[in-house]
């Protein structure tokens, strides 16, 4: 299931909705559960979950700004609605990713309180929309990271899938751009002509205990004409969560840290970069050239500096071309 199917059928509903009451239609026939799409006379999007006649459900109504949820007992129907339309590309990621979840299910009680917890997991992203607008190089570091995780995404197991996902720091502004059990990963995006990488803080490659460090340089081209726009990247990156099985909740949790909610992202677009190589560094050896508190003398802080690339390469552990597909 993809959002342009999800697409498909709401225009197919949308064209002769009865004044009284939705007209409907099941997502999915390979689905369980019998889920559906629905449009009001208002107008409005709704998800429908049928409930079996035998199974007891108490449930309270519960609206928010631009979502609610409701349990008609008459028709045995759970109904999450959209109420403000402008949400409408996340509205059909929440339906995604519950339906990924739920597919499956034949247990009631199971695919029931997956669709009541969804409308709790995904109501917060939306309570409107961040009014914030990000620097150009705040943008082109999100495409950086975010090159990095798809590229983890595409070489590992699916079962890791979401572990990949939260391993993803770099929008909670965290020491390092990557961080799981193991690893830390500092990544650096910048202009493939450059000799230097910029290190903004004394803190960015000092040492975890008992984890690898590793720096990663992400070198891409400024590309109007042929390049790839932030909005492109984080389609290419939801649609392997759901080629995976991922929560896509993690990631669009993520991306609201930045305030990257559906449309909100185009306002970027005039971004555009073409990814060129991504390059690995061993950060842990003492003979790193870098500056951390450990080296400083007292009193210095809120360090910033620059390091050859050329005096990298004794630290090397993997480069890649990168191709967009």
């Amino acid at each position: 299931m993809r959002t342009e199917q999800l697409e498909q059928q709401w225009l197919k509903i949308s064209a002769d909705v009865p004044e009284n009451g939705l007209n409907s239609i099941r997502i999915s026939s390979s689905c369980i559960p019998e889920l559906y799409l629905g449009i009001d006379r208002d107008g409005d999007r709704n998800l429908i979950l049928s409930v079996p006649k035998d199974f007891k459900l108490s449930f309270r109504t519960i609206v928010k700004e631009n979502l609610s949820i409701d349990f008609f007992a008459d028709s045995h129907h759970i109904v999450l609605k959209l109420i403000h339309q402008p949400f409408s590309d996340l509205f059909n990621d929440l339906i995604l990713s519950l339906y990924s979840k739920i597919e499956k299910m034949s247990t009631p009680g199971e695919y029931i309180q997956e669709f009541i917890k969804a409308f709790h997991r995904w109501n917060g992203f939306f309570s409107g929309r961040s009014s914030q607008t990000l620097s150009d190089e705040v943008v082109k570091g999100l495409f950086g990271e975010m090159i990095v995780l798809r590229h983890e995404l595409e070489g590992s197991e699916t079962i890791l899938t979401n572990k990949i996902l939260e391993s993803w720091k770099g929008p909670y502004d965290a020491t390092h751009d990557f961080e799981n059990d193991l690893n830390c990963t500092e990544v650096k995006t910048m202009e493939y002509t450059k000799t230097k990488v910029r290190i903004s803080s004394e803190f960015q490659l000092e040492n975890v205990p008992d984890k690898t460090l590793r720096l990663c340089v992400v070198s891409l081209r400024n590309d109007d004409q042929n390049g790839k726009t932030i909005s492109d990247l984080i389609i290419s990156v939801r649609e392997r969560i759901y080629q995976h099985g991922g929560d896509l909740s993690i990631f669009i949790t993520a991306l609201s840290r930045k305030g990257f909610f559906g449309s909100v992202q185009n306002k970027y677009d005039h971004l555009k970069f073409t990814p060129l190589r991504m390059t690995l560094y061993d950060c842990v050896g003492e003979l790193f050239p870098k500056l951390t508190p450990k080296n400083l003398d007292e009193g210095i802080s809120e360090v910033m500096y620059s390091i050859l690339l050329s005096k990298l390469e004794p630290y090397k552990i993997s480069e890649h071309a990168l191709a967009w597909k």
